[in-house]
């Protein structure tokens, strides 16, 4: 399987949601040798059941909170990423 980003533009304002969880060393068994999923930030992809940087985001909207799992190639993509605004 091959997964698109989450489509995340960056990380919520205080507003919108919050950045709940991050593990820079997350690894997700639940996929299969070579399932990859698109890193957040600049669209590679990652082998998601080898260790990356994973979060999780929480989202609010007019119905509740939508969580998200997006991934990322490594610490600096996770870094460009929580930093930027989204306009």
């Amino acid at each position: 399987m091959h997964a698109s980003a989450e489509g995340l533009a960056g990380p919520p304002a205080s507003d919108e949601g919050t950045i709940v969880n991050v593990d820079a060393t997350r690894t997700n068994r639940r996929y299969l040798d070579g399932d990859t999923k698109a890193c957040e930030a600049c669209g590679e992809p990652v082998a998601v059941d080898t260790e990356h940087v994973g979060a999780w985001v929480r989202v609010d909207d007019e119905l509740g909170n939508l969580f998200y799992r997006p991934v990322f190639c490594d610490e600096e993509c996770w870094a460009a990423w929580a930093t930027s605004s989204r306009e």
